[in-house]
C-alpha cells in the first residue's frame, strides 16, 4: 500500500472473521490510520471471493472494450 501511484484510489477494506471483533478492529483501524494516513479503510461486507471475481470481470470488460 504504501508503494501505491498517487492515481490509485486509496481505500483499503479489511474482511475476515477477526475484523468483526471491536477490539481487534480497534487495533487494526489505529495501525492503519499511523502507517496510511489519508486513506479510506472500511470493513467489506462481501466475501474476498466475490472481491476477486467484480475485481476480474472489470479487466474483462476495459480488456474487450
Amino acid at each position: 500500500a504504501t508503494r501505491a501511484a498517487e492515481t490509485v484510489a486509496h481505500r483499503l477494506a479489511t474482511c475476515g472473521g477477526l475484523t468483526a471483533e471491536p477490539v481487534y478492529q480497534a487495533s487494526l483501524d489505529a495501525a492503519l490510520a499511523r502507517h496510511l494516513p489519508g486513506w479510506s479503510v472500511r470493513r467489506s461486507d462481501a466475501e474476498p471471493a466475490q472481491g476477486a471475481l467484480a475485481m476480474a470481470e472489470r479487466l474483462a470488460v476495459r480488456t474487450t472494450a
